[in-house]
């Protein structure tokens, strides 16, 4: 072989392994950068996925009819037994010149619910409203979401019911609605 043969060889070995070298400290940068990712995305799996908190609020029109303080207070109770809302609630009372609100609120740790059954319109024959509103933090959102709107189609509501439900987990909110 001649000289000039021997050193374009030896040039084309050391390029060769200078790309090898290369290749390889590129393929190490794109590894490190890969667990580093992995380890982030790991970081954040490891945070519980546990709602902040999460409303639901049902509305429906159930007729146009004389309701006295106490049949209303007594519906509200049979609706918070039907939601499985314990007992140790309050009621409380508004009037203005539209009409009237009965409100039965329960507190508890982790959630408060408000049922009010709203009376507006002429004293002989007022529209009737049914609200529910629950905030809570409790993991079975949806759960509880799908018996209100059960709740609603047992009690008879005519066909405006509106039921929302709001859920923020970790930062970020949805909205669930159906008519």
């Amino acid at each position: 072989m001649t000289k000039k043969v021997k050193i374009s060889f030896l040039i084309l070995v050391w390029s060769i392994v200078a790309i090898q070298i290369y290749v390889n400290y590129q393929d190490r940068d794109k590894l490190r950068k890969l667990e580093k990712r992995e380890q982030a995305v790991t970081a954040f799996a490891v945070t519980e996925d546990i709602p902040e908190s999460s409303m639901i609020i049902g509305q429906g029109y159930f007729g146009d009819m004389e309701i006295s303080d106490e049949i209303k207070k007594e519906m509200l109770a049979n609706l918070a037994q039907k939601l499985a809302i314990p007992e140790g609630y309050t009621f409380y009372q508004s009037k203005n010149e539209d009409g009237t609100q009965m409100t039965l609120t329960s507190k508890l740790e982790e959630s408060m619910t408000n049922l009010q059954i709203i009376s507006k319109g002429s004293s002989e024959k007022p529209k009737q409203y049914i609200i529910v509103e629950i905030k809570t933090e409790s993991e079975d959102i949806y759960e509880l979401y799908e018996k209100v709107e059960r709740v609603f189609r047992e009690i008879g509501l005519e066909e405006q019911v509106q039921v929302e439900m709001t859920v923020k987990k970790n930062g970020k909110c949805w909205k669930i609605e159906k008519s």
